[in-house]
């Protein structure tokens, strides 16, 4: 009977199993997780499949287009309308009243046209149009309650980046004059302070008679020739704002929006008119546009029809 010491020996004594040349497998590298996988990792349950998103029959993508391309074919008669009668007010204020022969009216004119001059005469740069441009889509962004999370301006281009996005956001550089809104501004604010219609005498206009009213007049003629044609210039260019929500919708929109916006400041600087004038000759306008209308379809229908 062996004792527990020779058990031990036989034991060390007991010849080695031969190793074979297998190689061990290598150890698997160790991936860094994010933070999603490694929560998921560490879950006991297995992960569920992801769900594939339904798409309901009614995605606005599928009518959205049509739906804004018959909503700016139902704006172009009104736009129409809306210009005639724009155009009748100013011939009732400026011509036919003798608006023509106030300093205001032809101060802003003047402005106007040093504008002109100045735009195909001298080569200007784009940073002050794209800073107005890019200020007035950071307004409406917190006008319409969001935020901006990004803001950059060169002389190439820029752009907004914000949390909401709507109609008056994009397209609102299109018919907002910065600089002019800028300069009723100051005049609204100084003329709490100062008489605007005192009249100085300069001496670098030889001592011609000269009012600060008058100043602000061709101030906003400049600036407002300014937005005018450097806004004509953009949208000829395929601007990116146009195309978010339709070009053809966004351009009778724009359209349509300065008429107001100019018939608008045409009521306030001009004390024949008002705004109740403006709405009947407004009807009047429509009134003759279905009128013509009308004709037109009596006379096609037929014509289309071959009988």
């Amino acid at each position: 009977m062996a004792t527990p010491q020779n058990r031990r020996a036989k034991k060390k004594a007991a010849p080695a199993k031969p190793r074979t040349n297998r190689k061990a497998p290598a150890k698997k590298k160790k991936v860094a997780a994010t933070t999603t996988t490694a929560r998921r990792a560490n879950r006991k349950t297995p992960a569920r499949k992801p769900r594939t998103p339904k798409v309901e029959a009614s995605e606005p993508s599928d009518w959205w287009p049509a739906l804004r391309l018959a909503t700016g074919i139902l704006l172009l008669p009104i736009a129409l309308i809306t210009a005639l009668a724009l155009f009748d007010t100013f011939t009732a204020t400026a011509i036919e009243g003798g608006g023509w022969r106030d300093q205001g009216f032809w101060f802003f004119c003047l402005g106007l046209l040093i504008w002109g001059i100045t735009y195909l005469g001298i080569p200007l740069p784009n940073y002050p149009y794209v800073l107005g441009h890019e200020l007035t889509h950071a307004f409406f962004v917190y006008l319409c309650g969001g935020r901006v999370e990004g803001f950059d301006v060169r002389e190439s281009g820029g752009h907004v980046i914000t949390n909401k996005t709507n109609l008056l956001i994009v397209l609102s550089p299109y018919f907002v004059p910065f600089y002019t809104i800028i300069i009723l501004a100051v005049g609204i604010l100084l003329g709490q302070f100062v008489d605007l219609t005192t009249t100085f005498h300069p001496w670098i206009l030889f001592g011609a008679p000269l009012q600060l009213s008058w100043i602000l007049f061709g101030l906003v003629g400049f600036t407002w020739g300014f937005h005018l044609t450097y806004t004509i210039a953009m949208i000829g260019k395929d601007q990116p704002d146009l195309h978010i929500n339709g070009t053809f919708f966004s351009l009778i929109f724009i359209f349509l929006v300065n008429l107001g916006l100019i018939a608008t400041g045409l009521i306030l600087a001009s004390p024949e008119t008002s705004f109740s004038d403006f709405g009947h000759l407004w009807l009047t306008e429509a009134h003759s546009f279905m009128h013509a209308t009308n004709i037109l379809l009596k006379a096609l229908l037929p014509w289309l029809y071959g009988s």
